[in-house]
């Protein structure tokens, strides 16, 4: 009978993965940072007609990158809206739509005036309006980016090991 050994000289192994933890770290911080990137630029583009279109550009400026950093062992960036900042609600109104229909009163207490779908001037004292759709911008383009994200995290682990 033959038998194959396989030895792994595991003092070796460990030392020359500890001699690379800080370029590991390095490389990890500029890929998740360039990813954050990469989401920020597909955010910006959903709000800016990919998904809404953008009238003010209040919404649009509202959307910040976090820079990459680690929390513990966790790489991380993020690329939202500050949930203290006013323009917060109206993202995420937009982003998973209304919960329900809500009354809508002139602030003069006298009327409200709008445009009908016949394109006529239409007046009342009070609407019912019915709840937000759904326009995600953000979640939409993490997905478009999660394949991508994956593999350059994967690659830049694998270039930091072989090196």
């Amino acid at each position: 009978m033959s038998f194959v050994n396989l030895n792994v000289e595991y003092e070796g192994a460990l030392a020359n993965l500890r001699s690379k933890k800080r370029l590991l770290e390095e490389a990890l911080l500029a890929t998740v940072q360039d990813l954050g990137a990469q989401l920020l630029t597909l955010v910006q583009g959903n709000l800016s007609g990919a998904v809404l279109q953008s009238q003010t550009g209040v919404l649009l400026s509202a959307v910040e990158q976090q820079a990459a950093a680690f929390v513990e062992s966790v790489c991380q960036t993020s690329v939202g809206i500050a949930d203290d900042s006013p323009e917060w609600i109206i993202g995420m109104t937009h982003e998973y739509g209304g919960t329900g229909w809500y009354d809508i009163y002139p602030i003069n207490g006298k009327a409200l005036a709008f445009m009908g779908q016949a394109g006529e001037t239409v007046f009342a004292r009070h609407v019912n309006h019915p709840p937000a759709a759904e326009r995600s911008w953000l979640r939409s383009a993490l997905a478009d980016i999660e394949a991508i994200a994956v593999e350059e995290i994967k690659t830049t682990i694998a270039e930091v090991m072989a090196a």
